[in-house]
């Protein structure tokens, strides 16, 4: 009994916010990110409850500015070689953050041949379905920089 009012909460809260269910069990993705090899950094502020500022920090590139939206589960499935994870963004104009645990084998098909790779990070940025431009991500902090910071204020 216990159990199901505990669900019924859920789904009224859930439209209330109107967010699908999935989604209450994703982590907070608010924070610094950096890729296995250093050369993309990017931050996350929460806009809303389902939207976010993505500022993207490339060397030798001025600062981006980006949104990004938690992919729906439609569009989840709708992807051309595999559907993409529970609680995956998509940060308009440069790609996608997967949820991913580390040290599994990532699973890509392209150009008709299968792919593996082992990240050994808790996200990955999908960059194209090209196996090359799928990158191990790892959340750095919880804290966005101050720099980045202003350059959102002043956006």
């Amino acid at each position: 009994m216990l159990n199901s009012i505990k669900g019924t909460q859920l789904i009224i809260l859930s439209v209330l916010l109107g967010i699908a269910p999935p989604l209450l069990a994703c982590p907070d993705m608010q924070g610094s990110y950096g890729t296995e090899n250093g050369g993309i950094h990017f931050y996350l502020q929460t806009n809303r409850i389902k939207e976010f500022k993505a500022v993207i920090d490339i060397a030798d590139y001025p600062l981006t500015i980006r949104s990004a939206v938690f992919v729906s589960e439609e569009d989840r499935h709708a992807q051309p070689y595999q559907p993409l994870p529970d609680c995956t963004l998509s940060i308009d104009g440069f790609g996608y953050l997967l949820p991913h645990n580390k040290g599994q084998i990532l699973r890509l098909h392209f150009d008709s041949q299968d792919f593996e790779k082992i990240f050994n990070t808790s996200y990955i940025l999908k960059l194209s379905d090209a196996p090359s431009e799928n990158l191990g991500v790892n959340k750095t902090s919880l804290i966005i920089p101050v720099k980045i910071l202003t350059t959102l204020n002043n956006h």
